[in-house]
């Protein structure tokens, strides 16, 4: 049976892609206008004058000025998420791979207990910080219904990426299973999640991300 943990480390799996996906369009854009010439270096041909006074030879006196406070570029951003990922695929022995999110996503299958609870845990803080870098909510719409869990209304939300047959439902509520949760699958002390399938209402017809 699917666990709550192994549909988290899915969920937030499937929103890292999402996320990978938007960073390597900013990267590619951001290739194709950015400037040749180096941060902190700028010819005098543009009319900056020299030290001595005097217009001077762009070619002699291309100086170095004080560099400019340093901007991470979107290409650096998406770097910095896949050697994090890499990382903790190396750091659970997973088979190698060119892609690490694969990598991660491909063993997820075989993971429980406690080593799945905290890669789940490592797959959703990846997930807030890509999304962060882009400034995008969850990807997840509001449905109608009412939570198996903790019984309130209006507190539902079904993933909207990710492949149809693994989009999950979860209560914003933070509600958590319990002891006596009659929930299939439910974790101990882990947030309320379960297949879209299973909870009524939890298939809009025309998703959309929460704005």
């Amino acid at each position: 049976m699917t666990s709550s943990h192994h549909l988290h480390a899915i969920a937030a799996a499937h929103s890292i892609r999402e996320a990978r996906r938007r960073l390597e369009v900013l990267a590619a854009a951001e290739a194709t206008t950015a400037p040749d010439v180096p941060d902190g270096l700028r010819s005098t041909v543009y009319g900056q004058r020299h030290a001595a006074g005097g217009h001077a030879d762009p070619t002699a006196t291309l100086t170095t000025e004080r560099r400019r406070a340093r901007v991470t570029t979107w290409a650096e951003r998406l770097t910095r998420l896949n050697d994090r990922l890499a990382g903790i695929a190396d750091m659970y022995r997973l088979p190698p791979g060119a892609d690490p999110l694969q990598r991660i996503h491909t063993a997820l299958p075989g993971l429980h207990g406690r080593p799945l609870g905290l890669l789940a845990l490592h797959l959703a803080d990846e997930d807030e910080l890509a999304r962060g870098w882009i400034n995008q909510p969850p990807y997840r719409t509001r449905i109608p219904g009412e939570c198996p869990g903790c019984r309130r209304r209006e507190c539902l939300e079904v993933t909207t990426v990710g492949p149809a047959t693994t989009r999950t439902v979860v209560c914003v509520a933070d509600c958590r299973h319990t002891p006596d949760c009659p929930c299939p699958g439910g974790v101990e002390g882990v947030r309320h999640i379960w297949p879209r399938g299973a909870v009524a209402g939890a298939a809009p017809t025309r998703p959309k991300h929460r704005p």
